[in-house]
């Protein structure tokens, strides 16, 4: 006996699928770029706590926190692009330094004969080159006998003297010396900085945020078009 039917409404059929499908990609597009953002925030926050903060005696110790904050991402408004292909994330930085650091090399100067490495001495608490050192400071504190290079067995040196030099010279009573600097005809750097190593170390994270982004796309597609049903039959009733 045939089922009798007074009234029916389908819920999902081919159409309602098409539509379904149709839709998706602009909710996927959606999520999809805010996973990207996610991801370019998380691998950098790793990178500046891993590579940067000292805790791993292979990195580096920045202690600038605009150097810190000199490696960015960024990562396209979902919003604004037109379709899937318009999505992207950039990792960067501006760092001069990140190449040398990133591969390891020989440091040699491009002028003059020798490298001026400061020591903290003549840096603030931050790791800040202090005012008195910058533009040639270092240069006229020689010239003007309030610093000297000493020759050591590891190479020279300059010693700042605290305290000034009385009018013949020398130093006042109550001088004390300080090492501000030593001079090195070039410098090699082990490699310290891992910027691309970091990314795929995080590859795993990547998966969950996307699987995650992509679930919810499907999601709000779904519910999107049981709304759209649920108002048709609304009409109809």
């Amino acid at each position: 006996m045939a089922e009798a039917r007074l009234a029916s409404v389908e819920i999902f059929g081919r159409e309602d699928i098409i539509a379904l499908m149709r839709g998706a990609p602009q909710e996927l597009k959606r999520e999809l770029g805010r996973a990207f953002f996610k991801i370019g925030q998380y691998d950098i926050q790793t990178l500046r706590r891993r590579q940067l903060s000292g805790r791993n005696t292979n990195g580096l110790n920045v202690r600038r926190r605009g150097l810190g904050r000199s490696f960015k991402f960024v990562a396209s408004d979902s919003r604004k692009a037109k379709d899937l292909g318009d999505l992207f994330l950039t990792e960067y930085t501006r760092w001069p330094a990140a190449e040398i650091h990133q591969a390891g090399g020989t440091i040699r100067p491009k002028r003059g004969r020798a490298l001026t490495i400061l020591t903290d001495e003549a840096r603030t608490a931050g790791g800040a080159v202090k005012r008195e050192y910058r533009r040639g400071g270092l240069a006229r504190m020689i010239r003007e006998g309030q610093a000297s290079v000493i020759q050591t067995r590891r190479g020279p040196i300059v010693v700042r003297h605290r305290g000034g030099l009385t009018k013949s010279g020398k130093p006042r009573k109550g001088t004390r010396d300080e090492v501000v600097a030593f001079l090195r005809p070039s410098v090699r750097l082990r490699k310290r900085l891992d910027f691309f190593k970091n990314h795929e170390r995080n590859t795993r994270r990547h998966n969950v945020v996307i699987d995650q982004a992509a679930d919810r796309a499907l999601q709000k597609a779904v519910k999107r078009r049981v709304r759209n049903v649920r108002g048709v039959i609304r009409a109809l009733s």
